[in-house]
């Protein structure tokens, strides 16, 4: 009997663990696609050359769920934020305030 609970906790805490594992490999898999699908995106949408991009990076956050922050070089002190929107879209988020003379605001 004491062996039979046993294995069934067992068994409970693995599928604990892979389902906590298969998640974060989820988020991780999802914020390379969106930092690569945003290049993409200033790339071949925006024509934006490689060289004009300082970084992208994505992270979970609660909303928007996958914000992307975009820093270009002629910027280094600004950061645009993007957001995946329906059907593909990408949305950019008025920037800080503060500075009023923005070189890569988009007119939504």
């Amino acid at each position: 009997m004491k062996s039979k609970i046993r294995k069934i906790g067992i068994s409970v805490l693995i599928v604990i663990a892979i389902s906590i594992i298969a998640l974060l490999v989820n988020i991780q898999l999802t914020i390379y696609k969106y930092e690569r699908e945003m290049r993409d995106y200033l790339v071949n949408t925006k024509n934006y050359k490689e060289e004009e991009i300082l970084s992208i990076k994505c992270e979970l956050s609660k909303l928007p769920q996958y914000p992307v922050y975009v820093t270009f070089k002629d910027e280094p002190n600004v950061t645009y934020v993007y957001s995946r929107g329906g059907y593909g879209l990408w949305y950019q988020f008025p920037p800080q305030p503060g500075y009023s003379n923005y070189n890569h605001l988009e007119k939504n």
